[in-house]
């Protein structure tokens, strides 16, 4: 094979570029929000109603974040399809290159599975994990830097527990791509098992082979039962630790408005 498409392709150049921007802009639009929240809280506070230019912008935030994510969503599907659309190209171009013998001793069930299967893995990564990546490194520090500038105090008792949280999801992501690799190898190889004998299934069963099919497909799928669950229950960790790290860090900013005396609006757009 002559090598995996190049990931900037000059149609996915623009693409590539605007879904990261536009987790910067969201980013932004939130950070608007949270001033505008402790400006409306200090007027809650002060016995008097939000301005309307207080409430505009908390309005046209939301809308913002909500419009940013379906249109990011939108792009990074169509940059995920353009790269599984240059994989199924190579993939083709090589098989044409490759001697007939090589191919027909190939199973053609494992062949058209990388056709379905591999580029859907492919797909979401290119289309939705690194672009999501590269907008985590500009947003959560702008994140931290937006909380340091409504209260320093407030910025202190929310970073450790953020901090510890996110070492907690990196040691829980170690190892986590090659248990998802074997669960895609082992659906894939029982899929294309299944696909073989579909069609001589009534000769199988000519040949008294029926039970121990059966059997087989069992102790099969009662390896991937178990392997499924396992890399479940491991994605359930990964998505409780933020959570949990976001909990600890609101705890920590209530704790310390009381203990250091931080106005009410400030710590309501802390926890924005």
């Amino acid at each position: 094979m002559t090598g995996l498409p190049r990931l900037l392709e000059t149609d996915r150049i623009p693409d590539a570029v605007l879904i990261p921007v536009l987790g910067v802009a969201q980013a932004v639009a939130l950070g608007i929000g949270a001033f505008a929240t402790r400006d409306a809280f200090t007027a809650l506070h002060g016995g008097g109603a939000p301005g309307l230019g207080t409430l505009a912008v908390l309005i046209g935030a939301g809308v913002v974040v909500a419009g940013i994510d379906a249109v990011s969503h939108q792009r990074s599907e169509a940059l995920g399809q353009s790269y599984a659309l240059s994989l199924r190209h190579s993939l083709y171009d090589h098989l044409a290159g490759m001697d007939r013998r090589a191919v027909t001793g190939r199973r053609i069930g494992a062949l058209s599975l990388r056709f379905v299967g591999d580029l859907s893995a492919a797909r979401g990564w290119f289309g939705r994990g690194l672009p999501r990546l590269i907008s985590a490194l500009v947003v959560l520090p702008g994140a931290g830097l937006v909380l340091y500038l409504l209260n320093p105090v407030l910025a202190v008792m929310a970073t450790l527990p953020i901090v510890l949280s996110l070492g907690a999801m990196l040691g829980l992501a170690i190892g986590l791509q090659a248990r998802h690799r074997s669960l895609r190898g082992q659906r894939a190889s029982l899929s294309i098992a299944m696909m073989e004998r579909i069609a001589i299934a009534p000769d199988l069963d000519l040949m008294a082979r029926t039970d121990r099919e059966l059997e087989q497909l069992a102790d099969h799928g009662a390896v991937l039962r178990d392997n499924a669950i396992a890399r479940t229950t491991r994605l359930g960790l990964l998505r409780m630790v933020p959570q949990a790290g976001a909990a600890l860090a609101g705890a920590g900013m209530l704790w310390a408005a009381g203990r250091f005396g931080v106005a009410p609006g400030e710590t309501a757009a802390g926890l924005a």
